[in-house]
């Protein structure tokens, strides 16, 4: 994505609570790349902070750093060349219909990436990917008994990371489908579960991800 950008901050109770984000404001955030590139973000709404002239580039390596009451936090996330979807297929079986989409696999390079699939504006499923076994093969994502039907407007988005974003999305959701990509928090986390891995340093939680995004709309 070209942006802009959003960096959220937020305090959080423990994970075995129902969960409570309290937005944090008037932090120092910083964004810069391996190639020199710096911005230092604006806060908008309270507890997010805007980027608005720094772009994206694949293979640079992102740093974030954000100060807040006398504490510094830094993580950095490279970002990987976007995968493209070769194509999308609607089908209908009997009384189950759906989409499937397919792209090939990078070889010798193990791919992480997910997808959103909105219909008719709202959010109906999204799917992680990894390619440990499938090197060079093309892939079919598909999620059955979708139910997207004749006329519905569906848009695709397509995320590509790096294993670290990868782990850190297919843990977190330790009461959903392990499949599933959610960058929201369910309601409680089950009792006995450890906290996320995060790459955040000095003690946060959470997660700097860079992910390349491509967006593709059909009408069924």
């Amino acid at each position: 994505s070209s942006g802009p950008y959003t960096v959220k901050i937020s305090t959080t109770s423990n994970f075995d609570e129902p969960v409570e984000f309290i937005a944090v404001s008037g932090a120092d955030v910083y964004l810069n790349d391996d190639e020199g590139n710096y911005e230092e973000l604006v806060e908008g709404t309270r507890g997010h902070y805007q980027a608005y002239t720094f772009q994206g580039t694949p293979e640079r390596t992102y740093t974030l750093r954000v100060v807040y009451e006398s504490k510094e936090y830094t993580a950095s996330s490279k970002l990987e060349s976007p995968l493209e979807l070769d194509s999308l297929r609607f089908y209908e079986n009997g009384c189950c219909s759906g989409l499937i989409c397919y792209f090939t696999d990078t070889p010798d390079v193990i791919d992480y990436c997910a997808i959103k699939v909105f219909v008719n504006g709202y959010e109906h499923y999204s799917q992680l990917y990894q390619g440990r076994f499938t090197d060079g093969e093309v892939i079919a994502l598909d999620r059955e008994h979708t139910g997207i039907h004749r006329g519905d407007r569906v848009r695709v988005y397509l995320y590509t990371f790096n294993k670290a974003t990868y782990e850190y999305f297919s843990n977190l959701h330790v009461d959903t489908d392990e499949d599933d990509f959610d960058t929201d928090l369910p309601d409680i986390i089950p009792s006995g579960r450890s906290n996320p891995k995060t790459n955040l340093s000095n003690g946060a939680l959470g997660h700097f991800g860079a992910m390349a995004v491509r967006t593709y709309y059909r009408v069924r």
